[in-house]
């Protein structure tokens, strides 16, 4: 039931250096992430359909770095799974740019820079192609033509739309304007005054000051629109990639008090269901945030920690970051499943390996997706799991260590009756639940007078449960546009209020033994029809 259709192998913050080569400790633990992925993932039956790779995966964005970080990373990987290069799915991230070239750019326009930089967006468009070039070590690698207005071609922004799989990327770029420790070199550039230097370093200061460039036909907002009002793509699971998390752009990129209408990353957000982004090489503990808009936002940690020496810099980062990590995704339909691996210290090296951690969530389900209701098949195959669940229910409590005796199944009216005692104790359980045949619903069990009747006739009960599930509740939410789980908590409180007054007709009605119901306890339980 709601296999995943789709499963992505997340890397991010890889910071791959052409030292690493040949270092026996890396060696170990990418021999130790490839055995592992294929042990947790077998090639011939739970493959993995995609690699994404979240920014950063060189250190200093030279071509050395990016072979090798292929030939020793990726490649197997991808042999495995018989990927190609489709198949492997990349945003750049602020150690992608080659740096030098950034500087390049600055000096050319160096004449009033500041009210340049001001102008990030118009800037970027101005220089197109000498931006596009700042990443052309990592576009040789994981791209086919740099003049290309084609992701699959350039893969530093744009859409990747796999109609097999019902899915689309919508990756962004943030890291046009990373220029990192070349900052001292570019304020010797700057010698007009003390005012212009502040201004220069102002508007170069990375948190808070990336774009992606959403302002102007650099991205092809049009284009991107375009896919999102295709009705053909409505139910295909998107996904939103870009290396910085929200704060790290510009205000001006996030907020707008007029409107944001033309704020592309908005409109994908709105209607994405998942959010991934790098950068902040976050610990594992970290749990995944629901945007007020719709899309889960994942922040992933850093793969590759950097101990290939034992300098100063390496022991610092073994103290601020203990957390190697990465994740694969398992996406269905209408959820996705997150397996976050640690690389975890053992008492010596051959006991130090990467371990599969606990789920934040069992899954995370998407806002927008089966958020309308389901088709009278859904629904019908929905409710035939429902009851037969219930036939076997003495099983469903076994499993939960729970022993039953004496259980017995009445049909009466609009209701099934399932009473049992729970073995070693003195409960005894009353399940009310609505008739297979017919409406079957939870309402129609609630005003039906026979209910009570029958409820009344019971000795020794110490719990009745209704129980139904959302489909079959009878109770529909009040508006359509609601997610799937604002829906099923209006159902759940009409549920709750019907439950309420069902109680108070319970004990109002006449010759109650109210001796025998005084100390009972009544539970309303609907369940959401995605776990059934």
């Amino acid at each position: 039931m709601n296999q995943p259709t789709t499963r992505i192998l997340w890397l991010s913050d890889i910071h791959f250096r052409s030292e690493y080569t040949g270092n026996t400790k890396v060696k170990d633990f990418v021999d130790k992430f490839i055995k592992k992925i294929e042990a947790d993932f077998p090639p011939e039956s739970n493959k993995i359909d995609y690699i994404y790779l979240g920014g950063d995966m060189a250190f200093s964005g030279e071509e050395k770095e990016y072979t090798e970080l292929q030939s020793v990373v990726l490649k197997p990987i991808q042999k495995a799974y018989r990927l190609n290069k489709k198949h492997t799915i990349s945003v750049p991230g602020n150690h992608d740019v080659e740096w030098e070239k950034v500087l390049a750019i600055f000096h050319k326009n160096k004449k009033n820079l500041a009210e340049k930089l001001k102008k990030k967006t118009e800037f970027l468009a101005d220089n197109k192609d000498s931006f596009f070039g700042i990443f052309s070590n990592y576009h040789r690698t994981f791209g086919d033509r740099a003049n290309s207005s084609s992701y699959d071609d350039h893969r530093l922004f744009g859409t990747h739309i796999d109609e097999d799989k019902k899915l689309i990327f919508f990756l962004f770029n943030s890291s046009w304007f990373s220029i990192s420790s070349k900052i001292d070199d570019l304020m010797k550039e700057v010698k007009k005054s003390i005012t212009e230097i502040l201004l220069v370093k102002k508007y170069t200061n990375e948190f808070g000051g990336q774009i992606i460039g959403q302002h102007n036909e650099v991205m092809n907002p049009d284009g991107i629109r375009k896919i999102l009002e295709n009705e053909e793509y409505k139910d295909y699971v998107k996904i939103v990639g870009m290396h910085h998390p929200l704060h790290w752009l510009q205000w001006e990129e996030v907020y707008n008090f007029e409107s944001n209408a033309d704020f592309i990353l908005w409109e994908v957000l709105k209607k994405a269901d998942l959010f991934l982004t790098g950068h902040e090489h976050l610990p594992i503990y970290v749990k995944p945030k629901r945007l007020e808009d719709g899309a889960w936002h994942i922040e992933a940690g850093m793969f590759l920690e950097d101990n290939a020496s034992d300098n100063k810099t390496t022991k610092r980062a073994k103290e601020l970051f203990p957390h190697n990590r990465f994740s694969v995704l398992e996406i269905s339909t209408n959820s996705v499943v997150e397996k976050r691996y640690l690389y975890k210290k053992g008492a010596t090296d051959a006991e130090t390996d990467w371990v599969e951690m606990p789920k934040h969530e069992n899954k995370l389900p998407f806002k927008n997706k089966q958020a309308n209701e389901l088709s009278d098949a859904e629904k019908e195959e929905k409710k035939k799991r429902f009851y037969e669940a219930l036939s076997s229910i003495s099983n469903y409590y076994q499993e939960k260590g729970q022993n039953l005796s004496e259980l017995s199944r009445t049909h009466k009216g609009e209701c099934i009756f399932i009473s049992f005692n729970e073995g070693n104790t003195n409960d005894k359980y009353l399940f009310v639940i609505p008739k297979e045949a017919g409406a079957g619903m939870l309402k129609t069990v609630f005003e039906t007078p026979a209910t009570i009747e029958y409820i009344k006739k019971q000795e020794g009960l110490t719990h009745i449960v209704f129980l139904s599930f959302d489909k079959i509740s009878g109770f529909e939410p009040v508006s359509s546009s609601l997610s799937r789980e604002e829906k099923f908590k209006d159902v759940v409180s009409q549920a709750d209020t019907a439950f309420n007054k069902f109680r108070r007709k319970f004990f109002d009605s006449p010759n109650l033994p109210l001796d025998k119901f005084w100390d009972v306890n009544f539970i309303n339980n609907v369940i959401p029809y995605w776990e059934i």
